[in-house]
């Protein structure tokens, strides 16, 4: 449960963190346009550090530069794409699909 930290691009998963216990740690706000500035960003790399985050993740609609970045200066490993703003395709093409995709990339990253 201590490892139940979900840093991700925007703040996409609020009811996933308050059905199954995660603390999110969003680099932007809710909307894709929402940017982090640098300070932002440098405030967030060293509270990924404090809390001792093991992984990041990056969205399907989000461009998955600035986790990566924050994935090396932070030292937590990338986690893989989450699929966040409607249905995927394949797997995530359905409901179940995103959902088992989304919960399979965090478990797998925080083992």
């Amino acid at each position: 449960r201590d490892k139940r930290k979900l840093v991700t691009n925007h703040d996409a998963f609020g009811y996933f963190a308050r059905e199954y216990g995660f603390t999110v740690m969003p680099v932007a706000g809710l909307s894709k346009n929402d940017q982090p500035g640098s300070k932002k960003t440098a405030e967030l790399v060293q509270t990924i550090k404090a809390a001792g985050v093991k992984a990041v993740f990056s969205e399907d609609v989000a461009n998955p530069k600035v986790i990566e970045e924050i994935a090396r200066a932070t030292g937590a490993k990338f986690g893989g794409g989450l699929l966040s703003d409607g249905l995927g395709t394949g797997e995530g093409g359905t409901v179940e699909g995103m959902f088992k995709h989304n919960v399979g990339t965090i478990v797998d990253a925080l083992k």
